[in-house]
């Protein structure tokens, strides 16, 4: 959900984190424990108000993204006590303790821990929120107050949302007044700017017809562009273009069918997202490296494509993907949500290895068929049965 050492950006989607613009000097982001991925920030996406959501470089398979209001930034929308009766932020600033007089006992700088706590109604609400959290003993502030201090820049604030009975994230932190003061300072998420920002990194949606026989992938790694081609329908894409991995582009695939790889895919941070039942599998040997694969709920892709040393393939989704290639995959896997059965096949010689490493979270199945897998060359898994061993808090 938020970073794990500063709290400073809250992931609000597979790809994209919030926090606010002067905030300038961060370049990497990293959920859940100490030796998970350290995500590459790819394009910074700032807003004209304090305000940015930058792309990072793969799917975050580590938490799941926050739920983000979509209620706008309309004057007093969050002053509305019967939608929005409670708010509560978080954050890693400098850490004080404060006394019904005032005093203040100063316990670490910032970033020491992370810590949260309730905030009282704001007494303004437009593309800003401004409350006075620093009135620590006013029941307006609630059971237990928090005041945003330095280091907390960017933090969220999140509300309850009585209509949608859920936690929705409706600001970042931007300023505070003074270590004596009592107001603290939120940008509003823009959320069309956000979503607009997300499509503008999407080469768009394939839907091959129903018998037009298999998608044809073709790809130049010398101008970072290429096709996907069937039965006389084309649909570009863009890769990675040898300057920015934020080149690569999106793709999302609805209906169903199979597409066949003819050249090594480098798509940069661009991800594939299936909305239908796919096998994709290369002509040859090739391989594709991206941002990773969202596999959405009730579908299933049948994976024969193997990666690279060195490279991590990133699967979210509550769909399944099936690891279904032959030989050995150089290649490691991250998986967040949904299932991933892997089912590499032996190549002339015998060899067989789906990955070199696997990283699980909490949240995902992994079913090994017919191979092996070697975790952190240490440990194995393999003919049929739930590999239940395979979880980042345990490797």
């Amino acid at each position: 959900m938020w970073t794990r050492y500063w709290g400073w950006q809250t992931l609000i989607s597979p790809q994209y984190v919030a926090g606010v613009k002067h905030n300038g000097s961060y370049n990497t982001v990293r959920f859940g424990y100490a030796d998970d991925t350290t995500y590459r920030l790819v394009d910074r996406n700032e807003h004209w108000r304090d305000f940015h959501t930058p792309r990072l470089n793969k799917l975050v398979t580590e938490v799941a993204p926050v739920s983000v209001t979509d209620a706008g930034t309309g004057k007093g929308v969050y002053q509305n006590r019967s939608r929005y009766p409670v708010f509560y932020r978080m954050g890693s600033g400098t850490q004080y303790t404060g006394a019904a007089s005032g005093a203040l006992t100063r316990i670490a700088g910032a970033y020491a821990w992370k810590t949260g706590g309730t905030v009282g109604s704001p007494l303004i609400s437009d593309w800003s929120l401004v409350s006075n959290p620093g009135y620590l003993y006013q029941s307006v502030n609630g059971p237990l107050a928090s005041y945003g201090t330095p280091g907390d820049s960017g933090s969220p604030l999140f509300a309850w949302d009585a209509v949608k009975k859920q936690w929705v994230l409706v600001a970042v932190l931007n300023g505070y007044a003074g270590e004596k003061g009592k107001t603290n300072w939120f940008t509003v998420i823009p959320a069309g700017d956000v979503n607009n920002t997300i499509k503008q990194d999407s080469s768009g949606t394939v839907v091959p017809a129903v018998a037009g026989g298999d998608i044809v992938w073709n790809y130049s790694k010398g101008s970072g562009e290429g096709t996907l081609f069937q039965d006389g329908k084309v649909w570009k894409m863009n890769g990675f273009r040898g300057g920015s991995l934020n080149d690569g582009k999106d793709i999302t695939f609805g209906g169903k069918g199979t597409v066949v790889l003819k050249d090594d895919v480098v798509q940069g941070a661009g991800s594939l997202t299936f909305n239908g039942d796919y096998t994709v599998r290369p002509e040859g040997n090739q391989t594709w490296v991206g941002g990773g694969i969202i596999v959405n709920d009730g579908h299933r892709v049948d994976w024969m494509v193997n990666g690279l040393a060195g490279d991590a393939l990133h699967k979210t989704g509550k769909g399944t993907l099936v690891v279904a290639g032959s030989g050995e995959n150089p290649g490691t896997l991250n998986t967040g949500d949904g299932t991933v059965i892997l089912a590499q096949k032996a190549d002339a010689a015998g060899r067989v290895r789906a990955f070199s490493e696997v990283r699980m979270s909490a949240d995902g199945r992994l079913w090994c068929c017919r191979t092996v897998i070697r975790l952190r060359g240490t440990a194995s898994a393999g003919d049929t049965g739930e590999a239940r061993l395979i979880s980042t808090a345990m490797i």
